[in-house]
């Protein structure tokens, strides 16, 4: 009895060893070609608390206040679609650091969430960086919400 317990027992390290090797493995290679990892829960929050009121909780442009603005809120589940397929990471980075003006998002100096996602041109490297950080959650929270394309 206690050798089939062992082998059992070594038999879910040896599996356990090899899911944490593939595991470091994976996240070596995503991490080894400079692209951060973003959490999209965290994304999730800051799209709740910054963006939903406009653009809705599904995301699809039709929030609470979406109906007293002057121009429609985009629908975010379509950026990928609307762009032959290719989710347009930069260009939606520019536009919530206000890099790209967007009408309905206020002038850069003042933008409708204040200086959270400013682009901060003259800031220190910190600052930038979280700055970067929380577009980049931003970011990944909505291009995982993109509606698949069509099928033929």
């Amino acid at each position: 009895m206690n050798r089939i317990i062992s082998r059992q027992t070594a038999t879910l390290a040896g599996l356990a060893a090899v899911a944490l090797g593939l595991a470091l493995a994976a996240g070596a290679a995503l991490a080894s070609d400079n692209t951060p990892l973003y959490s999209t829960a965290v994304g999730k929050a800051t799209y709740a608390t910054y963006c939903s009121s406009c653009h809705g909780v599904d995301l699809r442009g039709k929030g609470e206040i979406a109906a007293t603005l002057a121009s429609k809120p985009t629908d975010l589940t379509r950026l990928a679609i609307e762009n032959e397929g290719v989710f347009p990471v930069e260009r939606l980075m520019k536009t919530v650091d206000g890099r790209d003006d967007v009408a309905a998002h206020g002038s850069r100096e003042m933008p409708v969430w204040g200086e959270l996602f400013l682009w901060p041109e003259s800031d220190t490297p910190e600052r930038r960086a979280q700055v970067e950080r929380k577009i980049g959650e931003l970011v990944a929270y909505i291009r995982q919400a993109q509606e698949p394309a069509a099928k033929n």
